[in-house]
């Protein structure tokens, strides 16, 4: 039989349901328990606002540097047990007048790219509930644009001249129709936006189908605005009222002007950036194309090849990105590449944005060298882009502060934008957007929330070729096959320095091995006992760990994605027959330089029944760390034979 486990004693007990809930909603296709890791599960710091959000209106209060430090539900929950952080809503800050406010960086780098901003926007779709009615619908509406400010956003233009205010809170119309194309009723919407009227919000009630289609135009919204404005309609819907922001756009868009004057940092880096050659053709004649890589190869690059590989994945993206530009330059050379990011790094150590609406997203450039190696091109992106506060400061010099802004004249001809996990391949797509771009590939990827896909949508000049799309998902697939036999090093804890230096001297026989022996009333699938041991070791890298030494002489994990553990198959009559068994397994040992360090063994018994005999070096785990071993591989061998088994995630 299974033992069982230790029941929870966590000062932070009561907040780890309401967390794991969570967790599991913002992260689809993942197998979240108490130790899921939050970005190698899949999660960016995009979804990490909805985590955050969903979390205080539960009443926990965590905050965007818990999730980035802490990552599991486990650890948040501690935290939240152990701070004596009360569990109640943030009291609502004083609102913040309407009236004028300055431009932000990436508005400013609007004006400077040019174009109409005549349906210059984005739109969404929600299903309403079936009791909800028209004058619900509208009130929701309201509602959003009332907690909101940027939805009252309207921009003048004086003689070339932008300058920005917030209008006072005014009634909002919903358009009814009996119609269903939401595409066609967000083209309709886009229309009636005129950010110079004020106008850059669109509501329509599309009653038929129960959807109402929300138009916004870009100057007020960006990618994390989305996630807080659907949530909010969504909740209004019930009946609740959005929770105002912490911090307004207003006061984040006076903390850059302020900043700007006296942070000038970095500047010799950005200036070696864009001295990058420009090898790509000039951004005429701009066509676009899609590239999708397939879920399964999408679910090993998004959710296993960053904790294998120690990348971030946009970096993965982006490094692939750059071998693919290899592939089509006639003559390799350094170019720069503008990372586009969500910009959400608190302008002072005050500022809270996750709950506010606004376009915060910041592009900086990172110069690259040539390469053919993906991996290799994501460590030097790594290694050569600042922390993401410089990469947010980068818009300051270049637009807000009037003596580095002339030293910027030029733009890198290469964009490349992750956008995370989302619905953007069911969003309405707008038409007749103005096409104008200064890049000659642009690319804006995200993960499909619904189908674990990767997508890419290119944009691309006349003289870039198609292929660039089939070498960025060739390299792709690279990236997601090394991440399955990728090797890396991690450090021991004091017990097991000890324990190794001890098996050293001791030899390779059977010392520091323990067992673990069940019986079972049936016959053992060996095949699907395999896959589940394989499922552990990908969801725990220490299970089928190796240990040697460093240069140093110190000793370390060897830690590799794809280990996979035999199981072997014995007969045995009688109990003294299984007791010959276990102890001659025992006196076999291990070399903690040869993983893994684990046996399985099934016992072939009399009467249909099974015996399961683990072995395992006691360097790898404590007996805490048992039960969590054997609840997982008992649950991953139900799963196989079920044929519902997860993508492995990593876990801290």
């Amino acid at each position: 039989g299974r033992p069982g486990v230790a029941p929870v004693t966590d000062p932070g007990a009561d907040a780890l349901a309401p967390l794991l809930g969570i967790f599991t909603e913002t992260l689809p296709g993942a197998a979240v328990d108490a130790d899921t890791d939050f970005f190698t599960a899949g999660g960016d710091s995009i979804v990490a606002i909805t985590v955050i959000n969903r979390a205080r209106a539960l009443g926990l209060p965590i905050t965007p540097r818990d999730v980035f430090l802490l990552r599991t539900p486990r650890a948040l929950a501690h935290h939240l047990g152990t701070t004596g952080a009360p569990h109640t809503e943030t009291p609502a800050p004083a609102p913040r007048e309407d009236g004028p406010l300055p431009l932000t960086p990436i508005i400013l780098r609007r004006r400077e790219l040019g174009g109409p901003l005549a349906r210059f926007a984005q739109a969404r779709t929600l299903t309403v509930p079936g009791e909800a009615g028209p004058a619900d619908v509208r009130r929701a509406a309201q509602a959003v644009v009332s907690a909101h400010p940027a939805l009252r956003l309207r921009l003048r233009v004086r003689h070339g001249v932008w300058s920005l205010t917030t209008e006072p809170d005014r009634e909002v119309t919903v358009v009814r129709t009996d119609g269903t194309d939401a595409t066609a009723a967000a083209d309709l919407a886009a229309g009636r936006l005129d950010p110079e009227l004020g106008e850059v919000v669109a509501f329509t009630w599309l009653e038929t189908s129960r959807t109402l289609v929300v138009v916004v135009h870009h100057l007020a919204v960006d990618a994390v605005s989305w996630l807080i404005l659907l949530d909010d309609l969504a909740e209004a819907l019930r009946g609740t009222a959005p929770a105002p922001a912490t911090t307004s756009y207003a006061e984040y868009a006076e903390a850059l002007t302020y900043r700007s004057a006296t942070a000038v940092d970095d500047l010799d880096h950005w200036l070696t950036a864009l001295a990058a050659p420009t090898p790509l053709p000039p951004a005429t004649g701009l066509r676009q194309t899609t590239a999708v890589l397939a879920p399964e190869v999408s679910g090993r690059l998004t959710r296993t090849a960053p904790a294998a590989l120690g990348l971030g994945l946009t970096e993965l993206l982006c490094g692939a990105l750059r071998t693919a530009l290899t592939r089509v330059q006639a003559s390799p050379t350094d170019l720069a590449i503008d990372l586009e990011r969500h910009g959400r790094v608190p302008a002072l150590a005050h500022h809270d944005y996750t709950r506010t609406v606004g376009w915060f997203t910041a592009i900086a450039p990172v110069r690259l060298t040539p390469h053919t190696d993906p991996v290799a091109a994501a460590h030097e992106l790594t290694e050569r882009q600042p922390d993401e506060d410089a990469h947010a400061a980068y818009g300051r010099l270049r637009y807000l502060n009037p003596q580095t802004a002339p030293l910027f004249g030029t733009h890198p001809q290469v964009l490349f934008n992750y956008l995370g996990r989302g619905g953007e391949s069911e969003a309405p797509r707008l038409t007749g957007v103005d096409g104008h771009s200064p890049y000659a590939v642009e690319v804006n990827a995200w993960t499909d929330a619904a189908t674990g896909a990767l997508h890419a949508e290119f944009t691309l000049a006349e003289g870039v070729p198609d292929a660039i799309t089939g070498h960025w998902l060739t390299a792709l697939e690279r990236i997601a096959d090394a991440a399955r036999t990728a090797e890396r090093t991690a450090p021991v804890t004091p017990l097991q320095r000890g324990l190794f230096f001890q098996a050293q001297l001791a030899g390779s026989t059977g010392h520091y091995v323990a067992q673990s022996y069940f019986t079972f009333e049936r016959r053992l699938d060996t095949d699907a006992l395999a896959e589940a041991m394989a499922f552990v070791i990908a969801r725990h890298p220490a299970v089928g760990a190796g240990f040697t030494t460093d240069d140093d002489g110190d000793p370390v994990q060897v830690l590799a994605a794809g280990r996979r553990v035999g199981v072997r198959t014995v007969d045995a009559a009688t109990d003294a027959e299984v007791e010959a068994l276990r102890l001659a397994d025992r006196d076999t040992g291990f070399d903690p330089g040869a993983p893994p360090l684990i046996r399985l063994t099934v016992v072939r018994l009399p009467d249909d029944r099974d015996g399961l005999l683990l072995s395992y070096h006691l360097l790898l785990w404590d007996g805490w760390s048992r039960e969590i071993v054997l609840r997982d591989l008992f649950d991953a061998y139900r799963a196989v034979l079920a044929g519902t088994l997860p993508v492995a995630v990593p876990a801290t």
